[in-house]
């Protein structure tokens, strides 16, 4: 793997290598965070279901806030970015001290929020400063930078927890971290942000509005088709459930997803590879294929079956970014700055719904919630076909 990091080394400026340390960074909080939080509640004797309600909210918050961000020129997303972290370093400086239920869920709010925030900012960004025939590679190893900065986080964690139960140490290690990612996101900003870049922008502003109203209809049909898969997709987070249902023991259910989560950390960086040599509209169809196998196997109702469907989602992760870089093949810097975030909050939207609908579902028979994600996937895979595309 080191090897082929190096052979792609010379498409890798500098600020694409200080992206990939900020997303390290941040993961080594962001993954934790997910497992300390329901604990938080759990350990202050806070009903869960306000941990549900906070999930719901800043879901659709988080819809709503990426659309303008994204809109914004590349120097005002950067300070907004800046404004975030310092904003995030306050809430866990705050939880210290705090003992207030009120207090506390504003802030896990603020935290879980701002998720999408540097999202909506950084990926775009490592996808126009990546070369156009290597963004795959860029983006696989984006993503080994960030299964890296996943396990890192829990285990420290889990060291912390080990030895104390005092959830204030957690809270002083997330601030520490979030010092050292606002560091390179201001290391960041002096690279990508100049006078002459401001003023060219300026000078083309009004041509650039014109090629996106151009163009923006084709990328519109793009999220639509987004919607309709993230609905369908929404239907994989009730396979543990399902497992649980069909005999697989809970212990076991751990080991096997965690075995597909270390499968797809081993496969990033061959997925982007992967992604760099092939039609990345007919790859984004692939992934849609794959996931409509997955969900066949997973409606089984067999333990053998979907234990084996989930380590292949290990493998089928190769693909993971397929949506990504057809937008980033397919459509201008200007277009990919301007819809990102109407992307996100698609997915973000899209997701909300279709955990709802495959909970009501899922009362009923839990086969009733695969076999919805099946007509969907087979009505998004349908509709891909009339994607644009500029590969020959």
């Amino acid at each position: 793997m080191l090897q082929v990091v190096k052979k792609y080394m010379t498409y890798i400026n500098r600020p694409i290598i200080i992206i990939y340390v900020i997303f390290f960074l941040y993961f080594v909080v962001e993954e934790s965070l997910g497992i300390v939080v329901p604990l938080f509640f759990d350990e202050r004797n806070i009903s869960i279901v306000l941990y549900g309600i906070l999930l719901s909210f800043t879901k659709m918050a988080r819809a709503i806030v990426v659309i303008p961000i994204s809109l914004k020129p590349v120097e005002s997303k950067m300070k907004c970015l800046k404004i975030t972290l310092f904003f995030d370093m306050i809430v866990f400086v705050v939880l210290i001290y705090t003992k207030s239920p009120i207090v506390t869920f504003i802030g896990f709010s603020i935290l879980f929020i701002t998720t999408s925030i540097i999202n909506v900012i950084l990926n775009p960004l490592l996808g126009t400063k990546a070369d156009k025939n290597h963004i795959g590679i860029i983006f696989g190893i984006r993503d080994a930078f960030l299964y890296a900065g996943c396990f890192l986080g829990l285990l420290i964690i889990g060291i912390i927890k080990t030895m104390s139960t005092n959830t204030n140490l957690v809270w002083i290690f997330y601030s520490c971290i979030f010092v050292l990612v606002l560091f390179s996101v201001c290391s960041l900003e002096k690279e990508i942000v100049d006078k002459e870049e401001c003023c060219l922008r300026k000078s083309n502003k009004q041509e650039d509005k014109v090629t996106i109203k151009g163009t923006s209809k084709e990328l519109i049909f793009f999220c639509s088709i987004l919607f309709v898969l993230g609905i369908g997709g929404a239907c994989v987070n009730f396979v543990p459930l399902v497992a649980a249902d069909v005999g697989v023991k809970v212990s076991n259910i751990f080991y096997v997803f965690s075995t597909s989560t270390f499968i797809s950390s081993l496969l990033s960086i061959t997925g982007g590879i992967t992604l760099d040599k092939f039609n990345k509209k007919l790859l984004f169809q692939v992934d849609i294929v794959l996931l409509l196998l997955l969900l066949i196997m997973y409606s089984s109702g067999n333990s053998w079956i979907l234990t084996i469907a989930i380590i292949i989602s290990g493998i089928s992760s190769v693909f993971d970014n397929a949506s990504n870089i057809y937008v980033f093949a397919n459509y201008s810097e200007d277009e990919v700055n301007c819809f990102w975030g109407i992307i996100g909050s698609v997915n973000l939207i899209s997701f909300s719904i279709g955990t709802f609908l495959c909970g009501m579902l899922y009362e009923i028979n839990f086969k009733f919630v695969f076999l919805f994600g099946i007509l969907l996937n087979i009505v998004g895979l349908t509709m891909s076909l009339k994607l644009k595309n500029i590969e020959k």
